[in-house]
């Protein structure tokens, strides 16, 4: 699975601001159906913004890319 998260240029407190719990619970969600799936966050933060989400996650891997059209393509091509 593979899911994009706006960091970087929006900050907690913004409107376009998804907070870390809706993810918390997401991938735990999808953890009880699939629990050795492998999880990609693309993203344009830095490795600290995602330190809750990915606690205690070894199946997911981060994938911080400053180039919007590379995060892009990665995203759509993971597999």
């Amino acid at each position: 699975m593979a899911i994009h998260i706006r960091r970087g240029d929006v900050h907690e407190g913004a409107s376009r601001y998804t907070a870390d719990e809706n993810y918390i619970l997401l991938l735990s969600a999808f953890a009880v159906h699939r629990p050795h799936a492998r999880i990609v966050i693309f993203s344009t933060g830095s490795p600290d913004q995602f330190a809750r989400i990915v606690r205690n996650r070894p199946n997911v891997h981060l994938n911080l890319i400053p180039d919007l059209d590379i995060a892009f393509h990665g995203l759509v091509t993971v597999s």
